[in-house]
């Protein structure tokens, strides 16, 4: 019995004397001071107990300041040895930064001089605003990993002398205290990694943005603010400066008035360099992208326009972390929208049909030679890039005629079609437009009068490209005057003479003219199909 428990008393002395020997290490802490444009500098220490001095330098901490004067990284300065309480010396490491960028550069590269190549990630968001104020800073580092490299190069030295052998490298340090500064304000330290996350959030809880005029490239920009009174009243003289302030010279602002809680900002121009400089303001973003591309496209049997639009803009800085943000495009008939919705950084499509605004036809009904003319006029930004495809598809047939011209903004497709006798018209353009027939029948004759029948039917080609009404003109040429009394002629038809006038849908219409004996006129009559 006594002699087991002089086991167990030798055995906890040897553990004692391990513990004793393997000592606490430098304790490390820093303080990470952040200046308001994302300079900034962490410095480090790291502090060496009077008995850790005499157990592991023997009391020589000179030997320390030595190795760091002549070993100390690039990434670091290191400011020297100073006295603390109680004996202990403390060693001073100092890392600057002009960004983010390069604090997590050095970070990294500090990190893998002690052996550590795990990626770094930090993430450092000043916010100073009316509508987000404060710090945001996660990283995933600490002060002991920051500085791995120094205990590394103690241990790997001759300083420990004959310790050595019975301390690690985790044996050197221990994780202390990261305190961080923001200006003049400074939060809660804390040990390890970092997450601080104090961020006064008074955003909006909507923006939207609506763009007209992409169409004509006359660009009007409405961004609609919904921010609640709560968050308004915090720094109401703030918010109505920023709201002034992003105004532009020539745009509007419809301020929210005493108990609302909507603001309405509008601006206006033909360059989308200034819509992105706006909206940039009005957004506080760097990110704005708007750009209109306009461009002809074929369709199956259609002429169409394209917009092609890309319109991205961020709403971070000013929307609350909750809050919704939306864009429209907003076009007039007949454009529609293929896809994709604003914010985009990709293009988002829309399609205009390209049809005439006003068509005229003309059918001269004759025994021989009759013809077929048609004249289309089209908005010429509409039809720019697609008149080839136009003249094609207006064509009435491989020996019709298609000539151009501009007239007052406009292009103008003049389409001449004739045949040798009302059967060859009938075969050619009956076979291909269907309601395109044409008959002169002699129905009776004596050897002072002829008795003749004609039947037409009329629908106007290339129906998908028309946008309204046609103006047809029949004339009956060669065969006499058009006798009122025996016709029976669409409503709004007018006669004058051989002529008949009026404004058709483009749905087929039919017409029979007949010459009754003892007369030298003619006689029509006119149905709807």
């Amino acid at each position: 019995m006594e002699t087991r428990n002089r086991r167990w008393i030798l055995w906890g002395l040897l553990v004692l004397g391990a513990v004793f020997l393997s000592g606490c290490g430098a304790r490390l802490d820093s303080v990470l001071q952040i200046n308001p444009d994302g300079s900034g500098e962490r410095t480090i220490t790291a502090t060496v107990s009077a008995d850790d001095q005499e157990q592991y330098l023997k009391g020589n901490a000179a030997q320390l300041d030595e190795m760091f004067t002549s070993s100390t990284p690039e990434q670091l300065e290191y400011l020297g040895m100073s006295d603390a309480a109680e004996g202990a010396k403390v060693y001073s490491f100092k890392m600057t930064f002009a960004n983010l960028e390069e604090y997590t550069d050095k970070v990294t590269r500090l990190l893998a001089a002690g052996g550590n190549r795990n990626p770094v990630e930090i993430e450092m968001q000043i916010d100073d605003s009316v509508f987000r104020k404060g710090l945001t800073y996660v990283d995933n580092v600490n002060n002991v990993g920051l500085m791995n490299w120094a205990a590394q190069a103690v241990h790997d030295s001759d300083v420990l002398g004959e310790q050595k052998e019975n301390v690690s490298v985790n044996d050197l340090s221990e994780e202390g205290r990261t305190h961080v500064r923001l200006g003049e304000k400074e939060y809660d330290p804390y040990y390890g990694a970092a997450r601080i996350q104090e961020v006064d959030d008074l955003g909006a809880t909507s923006v939207q943005v609506a763009t007209t005029g992409a169409e004509t490239g006359e660009f009007h920009r409405t961004i609609t603010y919904e921010l609640p009174r709560e968050h308004y009243i915090v720094d109401e003289a703030g918010f109505d400066e920023f709201f002034s302030s992003v105004t532009p010279e020539d745009g509007t602002l419809t301020p929210a008035g005493s108990t609302g809680t909507t603001w309405v900002l509008d601006f206006t121009s033909d360059d989308p360099a200034d819509i992105v400089s706006w909206t940039n303001a009005a957004l506080m973003s760097e990110e704005t992208q708007f750009a209109v591309e306009s461009r002809p496209a074929e369709g199956e049997g259609q002429l169409a326009r394209e917009l092609r639009v890309v319109d991205y803009f961020d709403c971070a800085a000013v929307c609350h972390r909750n809050g919704v943000v939306s864009g429209t495009i907003e076009l007039p008939e007949p454009w529609y929208q293929r896809g994709g919705s604003s914010p985009s950084t990709e293009p988002i499509t829309y399609v205009k049909p390209v049809q005439a605004t006003s068509v005229a036809a003309r059918v001269t009904v004759a025994e021989s030679n009759p013809s077929l003319t048609m004249t289309y006029a089209f908005e010429a930004a509409d039809v720019a890039g697609l008149e080839d495809a136009a003249a094609r598809a207006l064509s009435l047939s491989d020996t019709s005629d298609v000539t151009l011209s501009d007239e007052d903004g406009r292009t103008v497709f003049t389409v001449e079609y004739e045949a040798e006798n009302p059967q060859a018209y009938t075969s050619h353009l009956g076979e291909r437009f269907g309601a395109l027939r044409m008959d002169v029948q002699e129905v009776g004759s004596t050897l002072f009068q002829r008795r003749t029948m004609s039947e037409v039917s009329f629908t106007a080609p290339g129906y998908d490209l028309i946008g309204g009404p046609v103006d047809l003109t029949i004339e009956f040429a060669g065969l006499g005057e058009i006798d009122q009394q025996s016709s029976s002629l669409p409503p709004g038809a007018t006669v004058d003479g051989n002529v008949v006038t009026l404004t058709a849908s483009g749905v087929a219409v039919s017409t029979c003219s007949c010459w009754p004996s003892g007369r030298s006129g003619s006689a029509s009559r006119w149905w709807r199909a």
